[in-house]
């Protein structure tokens, strides 16, 4: 009898992975076989009975009208992992997809294993903050650390997508009479064709692997609604659909597709209740409703703020191994999967750029996986391997030891000193040309900001470059051009100076305004006139006219720079006219206030940018103490962030004076010997601009 009941167990896990993408569930099974002649009779048919209808469940056999399949919740223990956070019980649905099962999960060793296997890799990307978000479940991956199942985690990409709608949902409070409780719901309003195109973009990434999507946690596991669940959504009317919302609280489930099926298969690790087989439109609608936390000030505040680089509707992942290439090998993990979706849209310039990797050492290779992952589609399909691997050279070769490169970090080297362009100039090889150059000018300065004075005192002589509106070819020079007409604009002024200070490994961006926000101008009402100037990192950001003679945070036009935070709103030509922006080498959303205004063609929406008006607003120097690092004996580092942005990010000794915000709140760090304190700090509106933080 017991062999017979072991046969049908056995036929029911061979039969689970036939049945398309499904086969990585039959490890529930296959785990509890082997015990199951130490077992008595009972044990096994209790167990063999949970594993047919798990089975039946996951072939489309068991589901209820409502979704919800018919699965008992001792039943459904079997899909659960009962992890700390949503998000890892999610992404180890996705690992056991690729890799088989992971170890049984007990009290004993649930914190150890999660440590080693979810928040240390997640860790050593800088990322360790937000290990319980959804989202930053592709940097786990990305990081090359994980090991699940006796695999080390290599050769699996995980892409952060977006579910989110363009129009930030609404969120409703209602009041229950009988129990006098608020109750929380978002209102999504999808444009027209906006749900099913993504619909449509939720079933193109499931076709690649399994996705995770981060929800509001009373969307989809609210203890007093289960009947609901995965029947939540509610349409209001066309193109309007109501969710449960839950203001803070955010949940993480796995989403896998049905073979032959227009429904989805949502697998949800942190419910007893488990396996739900739902529509796209309800997935969409609820993750939708998720860009309410984010997005949606309420109350005054920010629900949950941004942090790191994760923008704010790319909340969902989607898991999938990359099809076999040649150069594979030779990538490193970090920046993969933005490499590779960026090659996928190389056409026949994809092998060029791909050979590059083979012209790198191993360590300058991940750089060349950052530029390829965040240039502009024109680059990628004209920009070859060679000339990106040599301008990656050069750019290491410019941060030999200096007395300012222990303010750089990776992801400031990256940004600012990496990128071969600042806007849409000609791309040419400038680091050839002004580095030996600018590294002689520079070579007895002690500080970033020491040798970007230098640059821009003699650099525009010793070229005879000078400013000319007029007699300037172009308002958008490269380096090479600019030497050749001797004259420039302030933009081409700020690429040249930009890319020298580039040159010596010092950070440098490109900041404008497409139209000054001062009370002057033409009859239309139009205020006038443009500026374009270049911000220089030296533990912090500061401000520099290209080819002014001026002390660093003391130019013209600052004055002007102040008025841009409190003006109105002006949208034009599909830009705000007044806002300060700064261009970034990062792929971004293409919306009003994510691309650089470039007044020469704004309809190019190809150079991202920050909006950073908020840091000229009330720009005080202000003295920030931090208590008891005078005394210590190993280096204090402070780090300060303003809306997600680095502000600053420097060794104290005592204290030191930063340019911030008058008013302005600010996210505080101060580290010591492995310790962090953290502080939300606020900028006094008014003299003495002073702030006092202390060690950990």
């Amino acid at each position: 009898m017991n062999s017979l009941i072991a046969t049908e167990v056995m036929v029911a896990c061979n039969g689970l992975k036939q049945v398309g993408r499904f086969w990585w569930f039959s490890f529930y099974f296959e785990t509890i076989f082997e015990g199951f002649m130490l077992a008595t009779l009972s044990r096994v048919k209790q167990i063999a009975a949970a594993m047919l209808v798990v089975s039946a469940v996951l072939c489309g056999g068991l589901i209820r009208a409502d979704g919800t399949s018919a699965i008992t919740p001792a039943q459904k223990k079997l899909l659960v992992w009962h992890f700390d956070q949503c998000s890892y019980n999610a992404l180890g649905s996705v690992l056991t997809y690729f890799y088989g099962p992971g170890p049984v999960i007990t009290n004993v060793n649930r914190d150890a294993f999660e440590k080693k296997t979810f928040f240390d890799p997640l860790n050593s990307t800088g990322y360790g903050g937000y290990y319980g978000w959804a989202p930053w479940t592709s940097k786990m991956v990305d990081s090359g650390r994980m090991v699940w199942n006796g695999h080390r985690v290599t050769n699996l990409i995980g892409a952060n997508f977006s579910l989110a709608t363009h129009l930030v949902p609404k969120v409703l409070i209602g009041r229950v009479k009988q129990t006098h409780q608020y109750v929380f719901f978002a209102r999504v309003a999808f444009e027209k064709g906006e749900r099913h195109r993504l619909i449509a973009r939720l079933q193109r990434q499931l076709q690649k692997g399994p996705v995770l999507i981060w929800t509001p946690y009373a969307a989809v596991l609210d203890g007093n609604n289960r009947d609901m669940q995965w029947h939540q959504v509610k349409r209001m009317s066309p193109g309007h659909y109501l969710v449960p919302f839950s203001p803070q609280l955010t949940h993480a489930v796995a989403v896998f597709a049905i073979p032959h099926s227009n429904k989805v298969l949502v697998v949800d690790g942190s419910d007893l209740h488990g396996v739900y087989q739902t529509s796209a439109s309800t997935v969409v609608c609820t993750a939708a409703a998720m860009s309410a936390s984010v997005r949606l000030k309420l109350g005054g505040g920010t629900i949950i703020s941004r942090c790191g680089d994760m923008y704010s509707d790319r909340f969902d992942v989607v898991f999938y191994k990359p099809k076999h290439a040649a150069f594979m090998p030779l990538m490193p993990l970090q920046y993969r999967a933005q490499a590779l979706g960026a090659l996928a849209k190389a056409g026949a310039n994809r092998a060029s750029l791909a050979a590059g990797y083979g012209l790198l050492p191993p360590n300058q290779r991940s750089a060349l996986s950052f530029l390829i992952g965040n240039m502009p589609l024109n680059d990628l399909k004209t920009l070859s391997g060679n000339y990106l691997a040599i301008d990656v050279a050069l750019a290491y070769q410019a941060m030999a030891p200096r007395p300012w490169h222990s303010h750089v970090s990776n992801r400031i080297f990256l940004q600012y000193v990496l990128p071969y362009a600042n806007l849409d100039e000609k791309r040419d090889g400038w680091r050839k040309q002004l580095g030996p150059m600018c590294q002689r000018l520079v070579a007895g300065c002690r500080s970033a900001g020491a040798a970007a004075l230098m640059l821009n005192k003699k650099l525009f002589p010793l070229l005879h470059v000078s400013y000319d509106a007029q007699k300037r070819p172009i308002p958008n020079e490269s380096p090479s051009q600019s030497i050749l007409s001797h004259y420039d604009s302030c933009t081409g002024l700020s690429i040249l100076l930009a890319d020298a200070c580039r040159s010596v490994g010092v950070p440098a961006r490109i900041v404008g305004t497409p139209m000054w926000a001062v009370h002057r101008g033409d009859a239309n009402g139009n205020n006038a006139g443009n500026h374009t100037w270049v911000e220089i990192w030296d533990g912090q950001w500061h401000v520099l006219g290209a080819s002014e003679v001026s002390p660093l945070d003391k130019t013209w036009f600052l004055r002007n720079a102040s008025l841009a935070y409190g003006a109105r709103l002006k949208l034009i030509d599909g830009i705000y006219a007044h806002r300060i922006y700064t261009a970034v080498f990062k792929r971004k959303p293409i919306t009003p206030g994510n691309w650089f205004p470039m007044v020469w063609d704004l309809n190019d929406h190809t150079v991202y940018a920050d909006d950073v008006s908020a840091d000229y607003d009330h720009r005080e120097l202000v003295s920030v103490r931090v208590a008891g690092s005078g005394k210590a004996a190993t280096s204090v580092v402070l780090v300060l962030h303003r809306q997600g942005r680095l502000v600053a990010n420097l060794s104290v000794h005592g204290r030191v004076k930063l340019w911030l915000s008058a008013g302005g709140h600010y996210a505080a760090q101060v580290r010591l010997a492995g310790k962090t304190s953290r502080k939300t700090i606020v900028v006094p509106q008014k003299a003495p601009f002073a702030v006092e933080l202390s060690v950990p």
